[in-house]
């Protein structure tokens, strides 16, 4: 699903022309699932921090892409909660996709590392949109920074590996 700061950045760039600030660069987790206006809640302490993928996504084919190294997140040093989903984030921490994970995590000391391989983060673009449209709205949020494209309306899915 995507954010309204996504959806926002998007109709900016299509009908003013404005380009939004780059690729995104965080993967974050969720202990719950956020509302599109953006506001999430990620674990806090205990060793918690988002992980930097840079530019790190397939290209996109069909309107999906995925994440083409491995995300690894620190080890925890205490709980860090049950993780629920995750969140794609810009640089500055502006959140553009998220979605649930397979099953929850309940994240403790004892836990392994989450390390998420090559092709288990998987972010779509769906309804009613061409692929190229689609294959668009992806490279530009997740490749390069925005080029210009169109579509009437945008749904995101996020179907991590758990």
């Amino acid at each position: 699903m995507m954010f309204d700061f996504s959806r926002n950045i998007y109709l900016n760039l299509i009908l003013n022309g404005t380009a939004a600030t780059g690729p995104l660069s965080q993967v974050a987790l969720l202990t719950t699932m956020p509302l599109p206006n953006g506001t999430i809640v990620e674990p806090s302490g205990n060793g918690y921090a988002r992980v930097s993928t840079g530019t790190n996504w397939t290209s996109p084919t069909n309107g999906v892409s995925s994440n083409s190294a491995t995300i690894t997140f620190p080890k925890a040093t205490g709980s860090w909660g049950t993780i629920l989903g995750l969140a794609i984030m810009t640089a500055d921490g502006n959140p553009l996709f998220y979605g649930p994970l397979r099953a929850p995590l309940n994240i403790t000391a004892a836990s392994p590392v989450i390390s998420l391989p090559v092709g288990a983060v998987i972010v779509s673009v769906e309804g009613g949109l061409g692929t190229t449209v689609q294959n668009n709205i992806l490279t530009a949020f997740l490749i390069i920074p925005p080029a210009s494209f169109k579509s009437k309306t945008l749904f995101s899915i996020f179907q991590p590996n758990s």
